[in-house]
């Protein structure tokens, strides 16, 4: 019987995935525990972070795949942090998912 070459192998097999690393950058702790508790269901690793100097710590050490950034942390806003994993950052774009509680456009966009 011949054995099947990684390229036969289905995408995605349970034994092959690596965790998709989220880096969480919330400073409301039932807020980040309700996200951390829907990715518990797929294969996620995620790591949170309070404020954006947190963030930037975490950035330097651990590569996440996604950033999920309230953009209204207290303090700093999110913006310290999107120029780090945003285009032209230092390490590459990393995507992110942007949250905030204004709901005037030109602040969202």
């Amino acid at each position: 019987m011949m054995t099947p070459s990684p390229e036969d192998r289905p995408t995605g097999a349970p034994s092959e995935r690596v965790p998709t690393r989220v880096l969480l950058v919330l400073d409301q702790p039932i807020l980040a525990e309700l996200v951390k508790l829907t990715l518990n269901h797929g294969v996620f690793e995620t790591r949170q972070a309070v404020s954006a100097a947190e963030a930037l710590v975490i950035l330097g050490r651990w590569r996440p795949h996604l950033v999920l950034l309230d953009m209204e942390l207290e303090g700093v806003d999110g913006a310290r942090v999107m120029e780090r994993i945003g285009p032209g950052a230092p390490g590459g774009t990393i995507p992110a998912i942007a949250l905030t509680r204004r709901g005037d456009l030109r602040t969202k966009l």
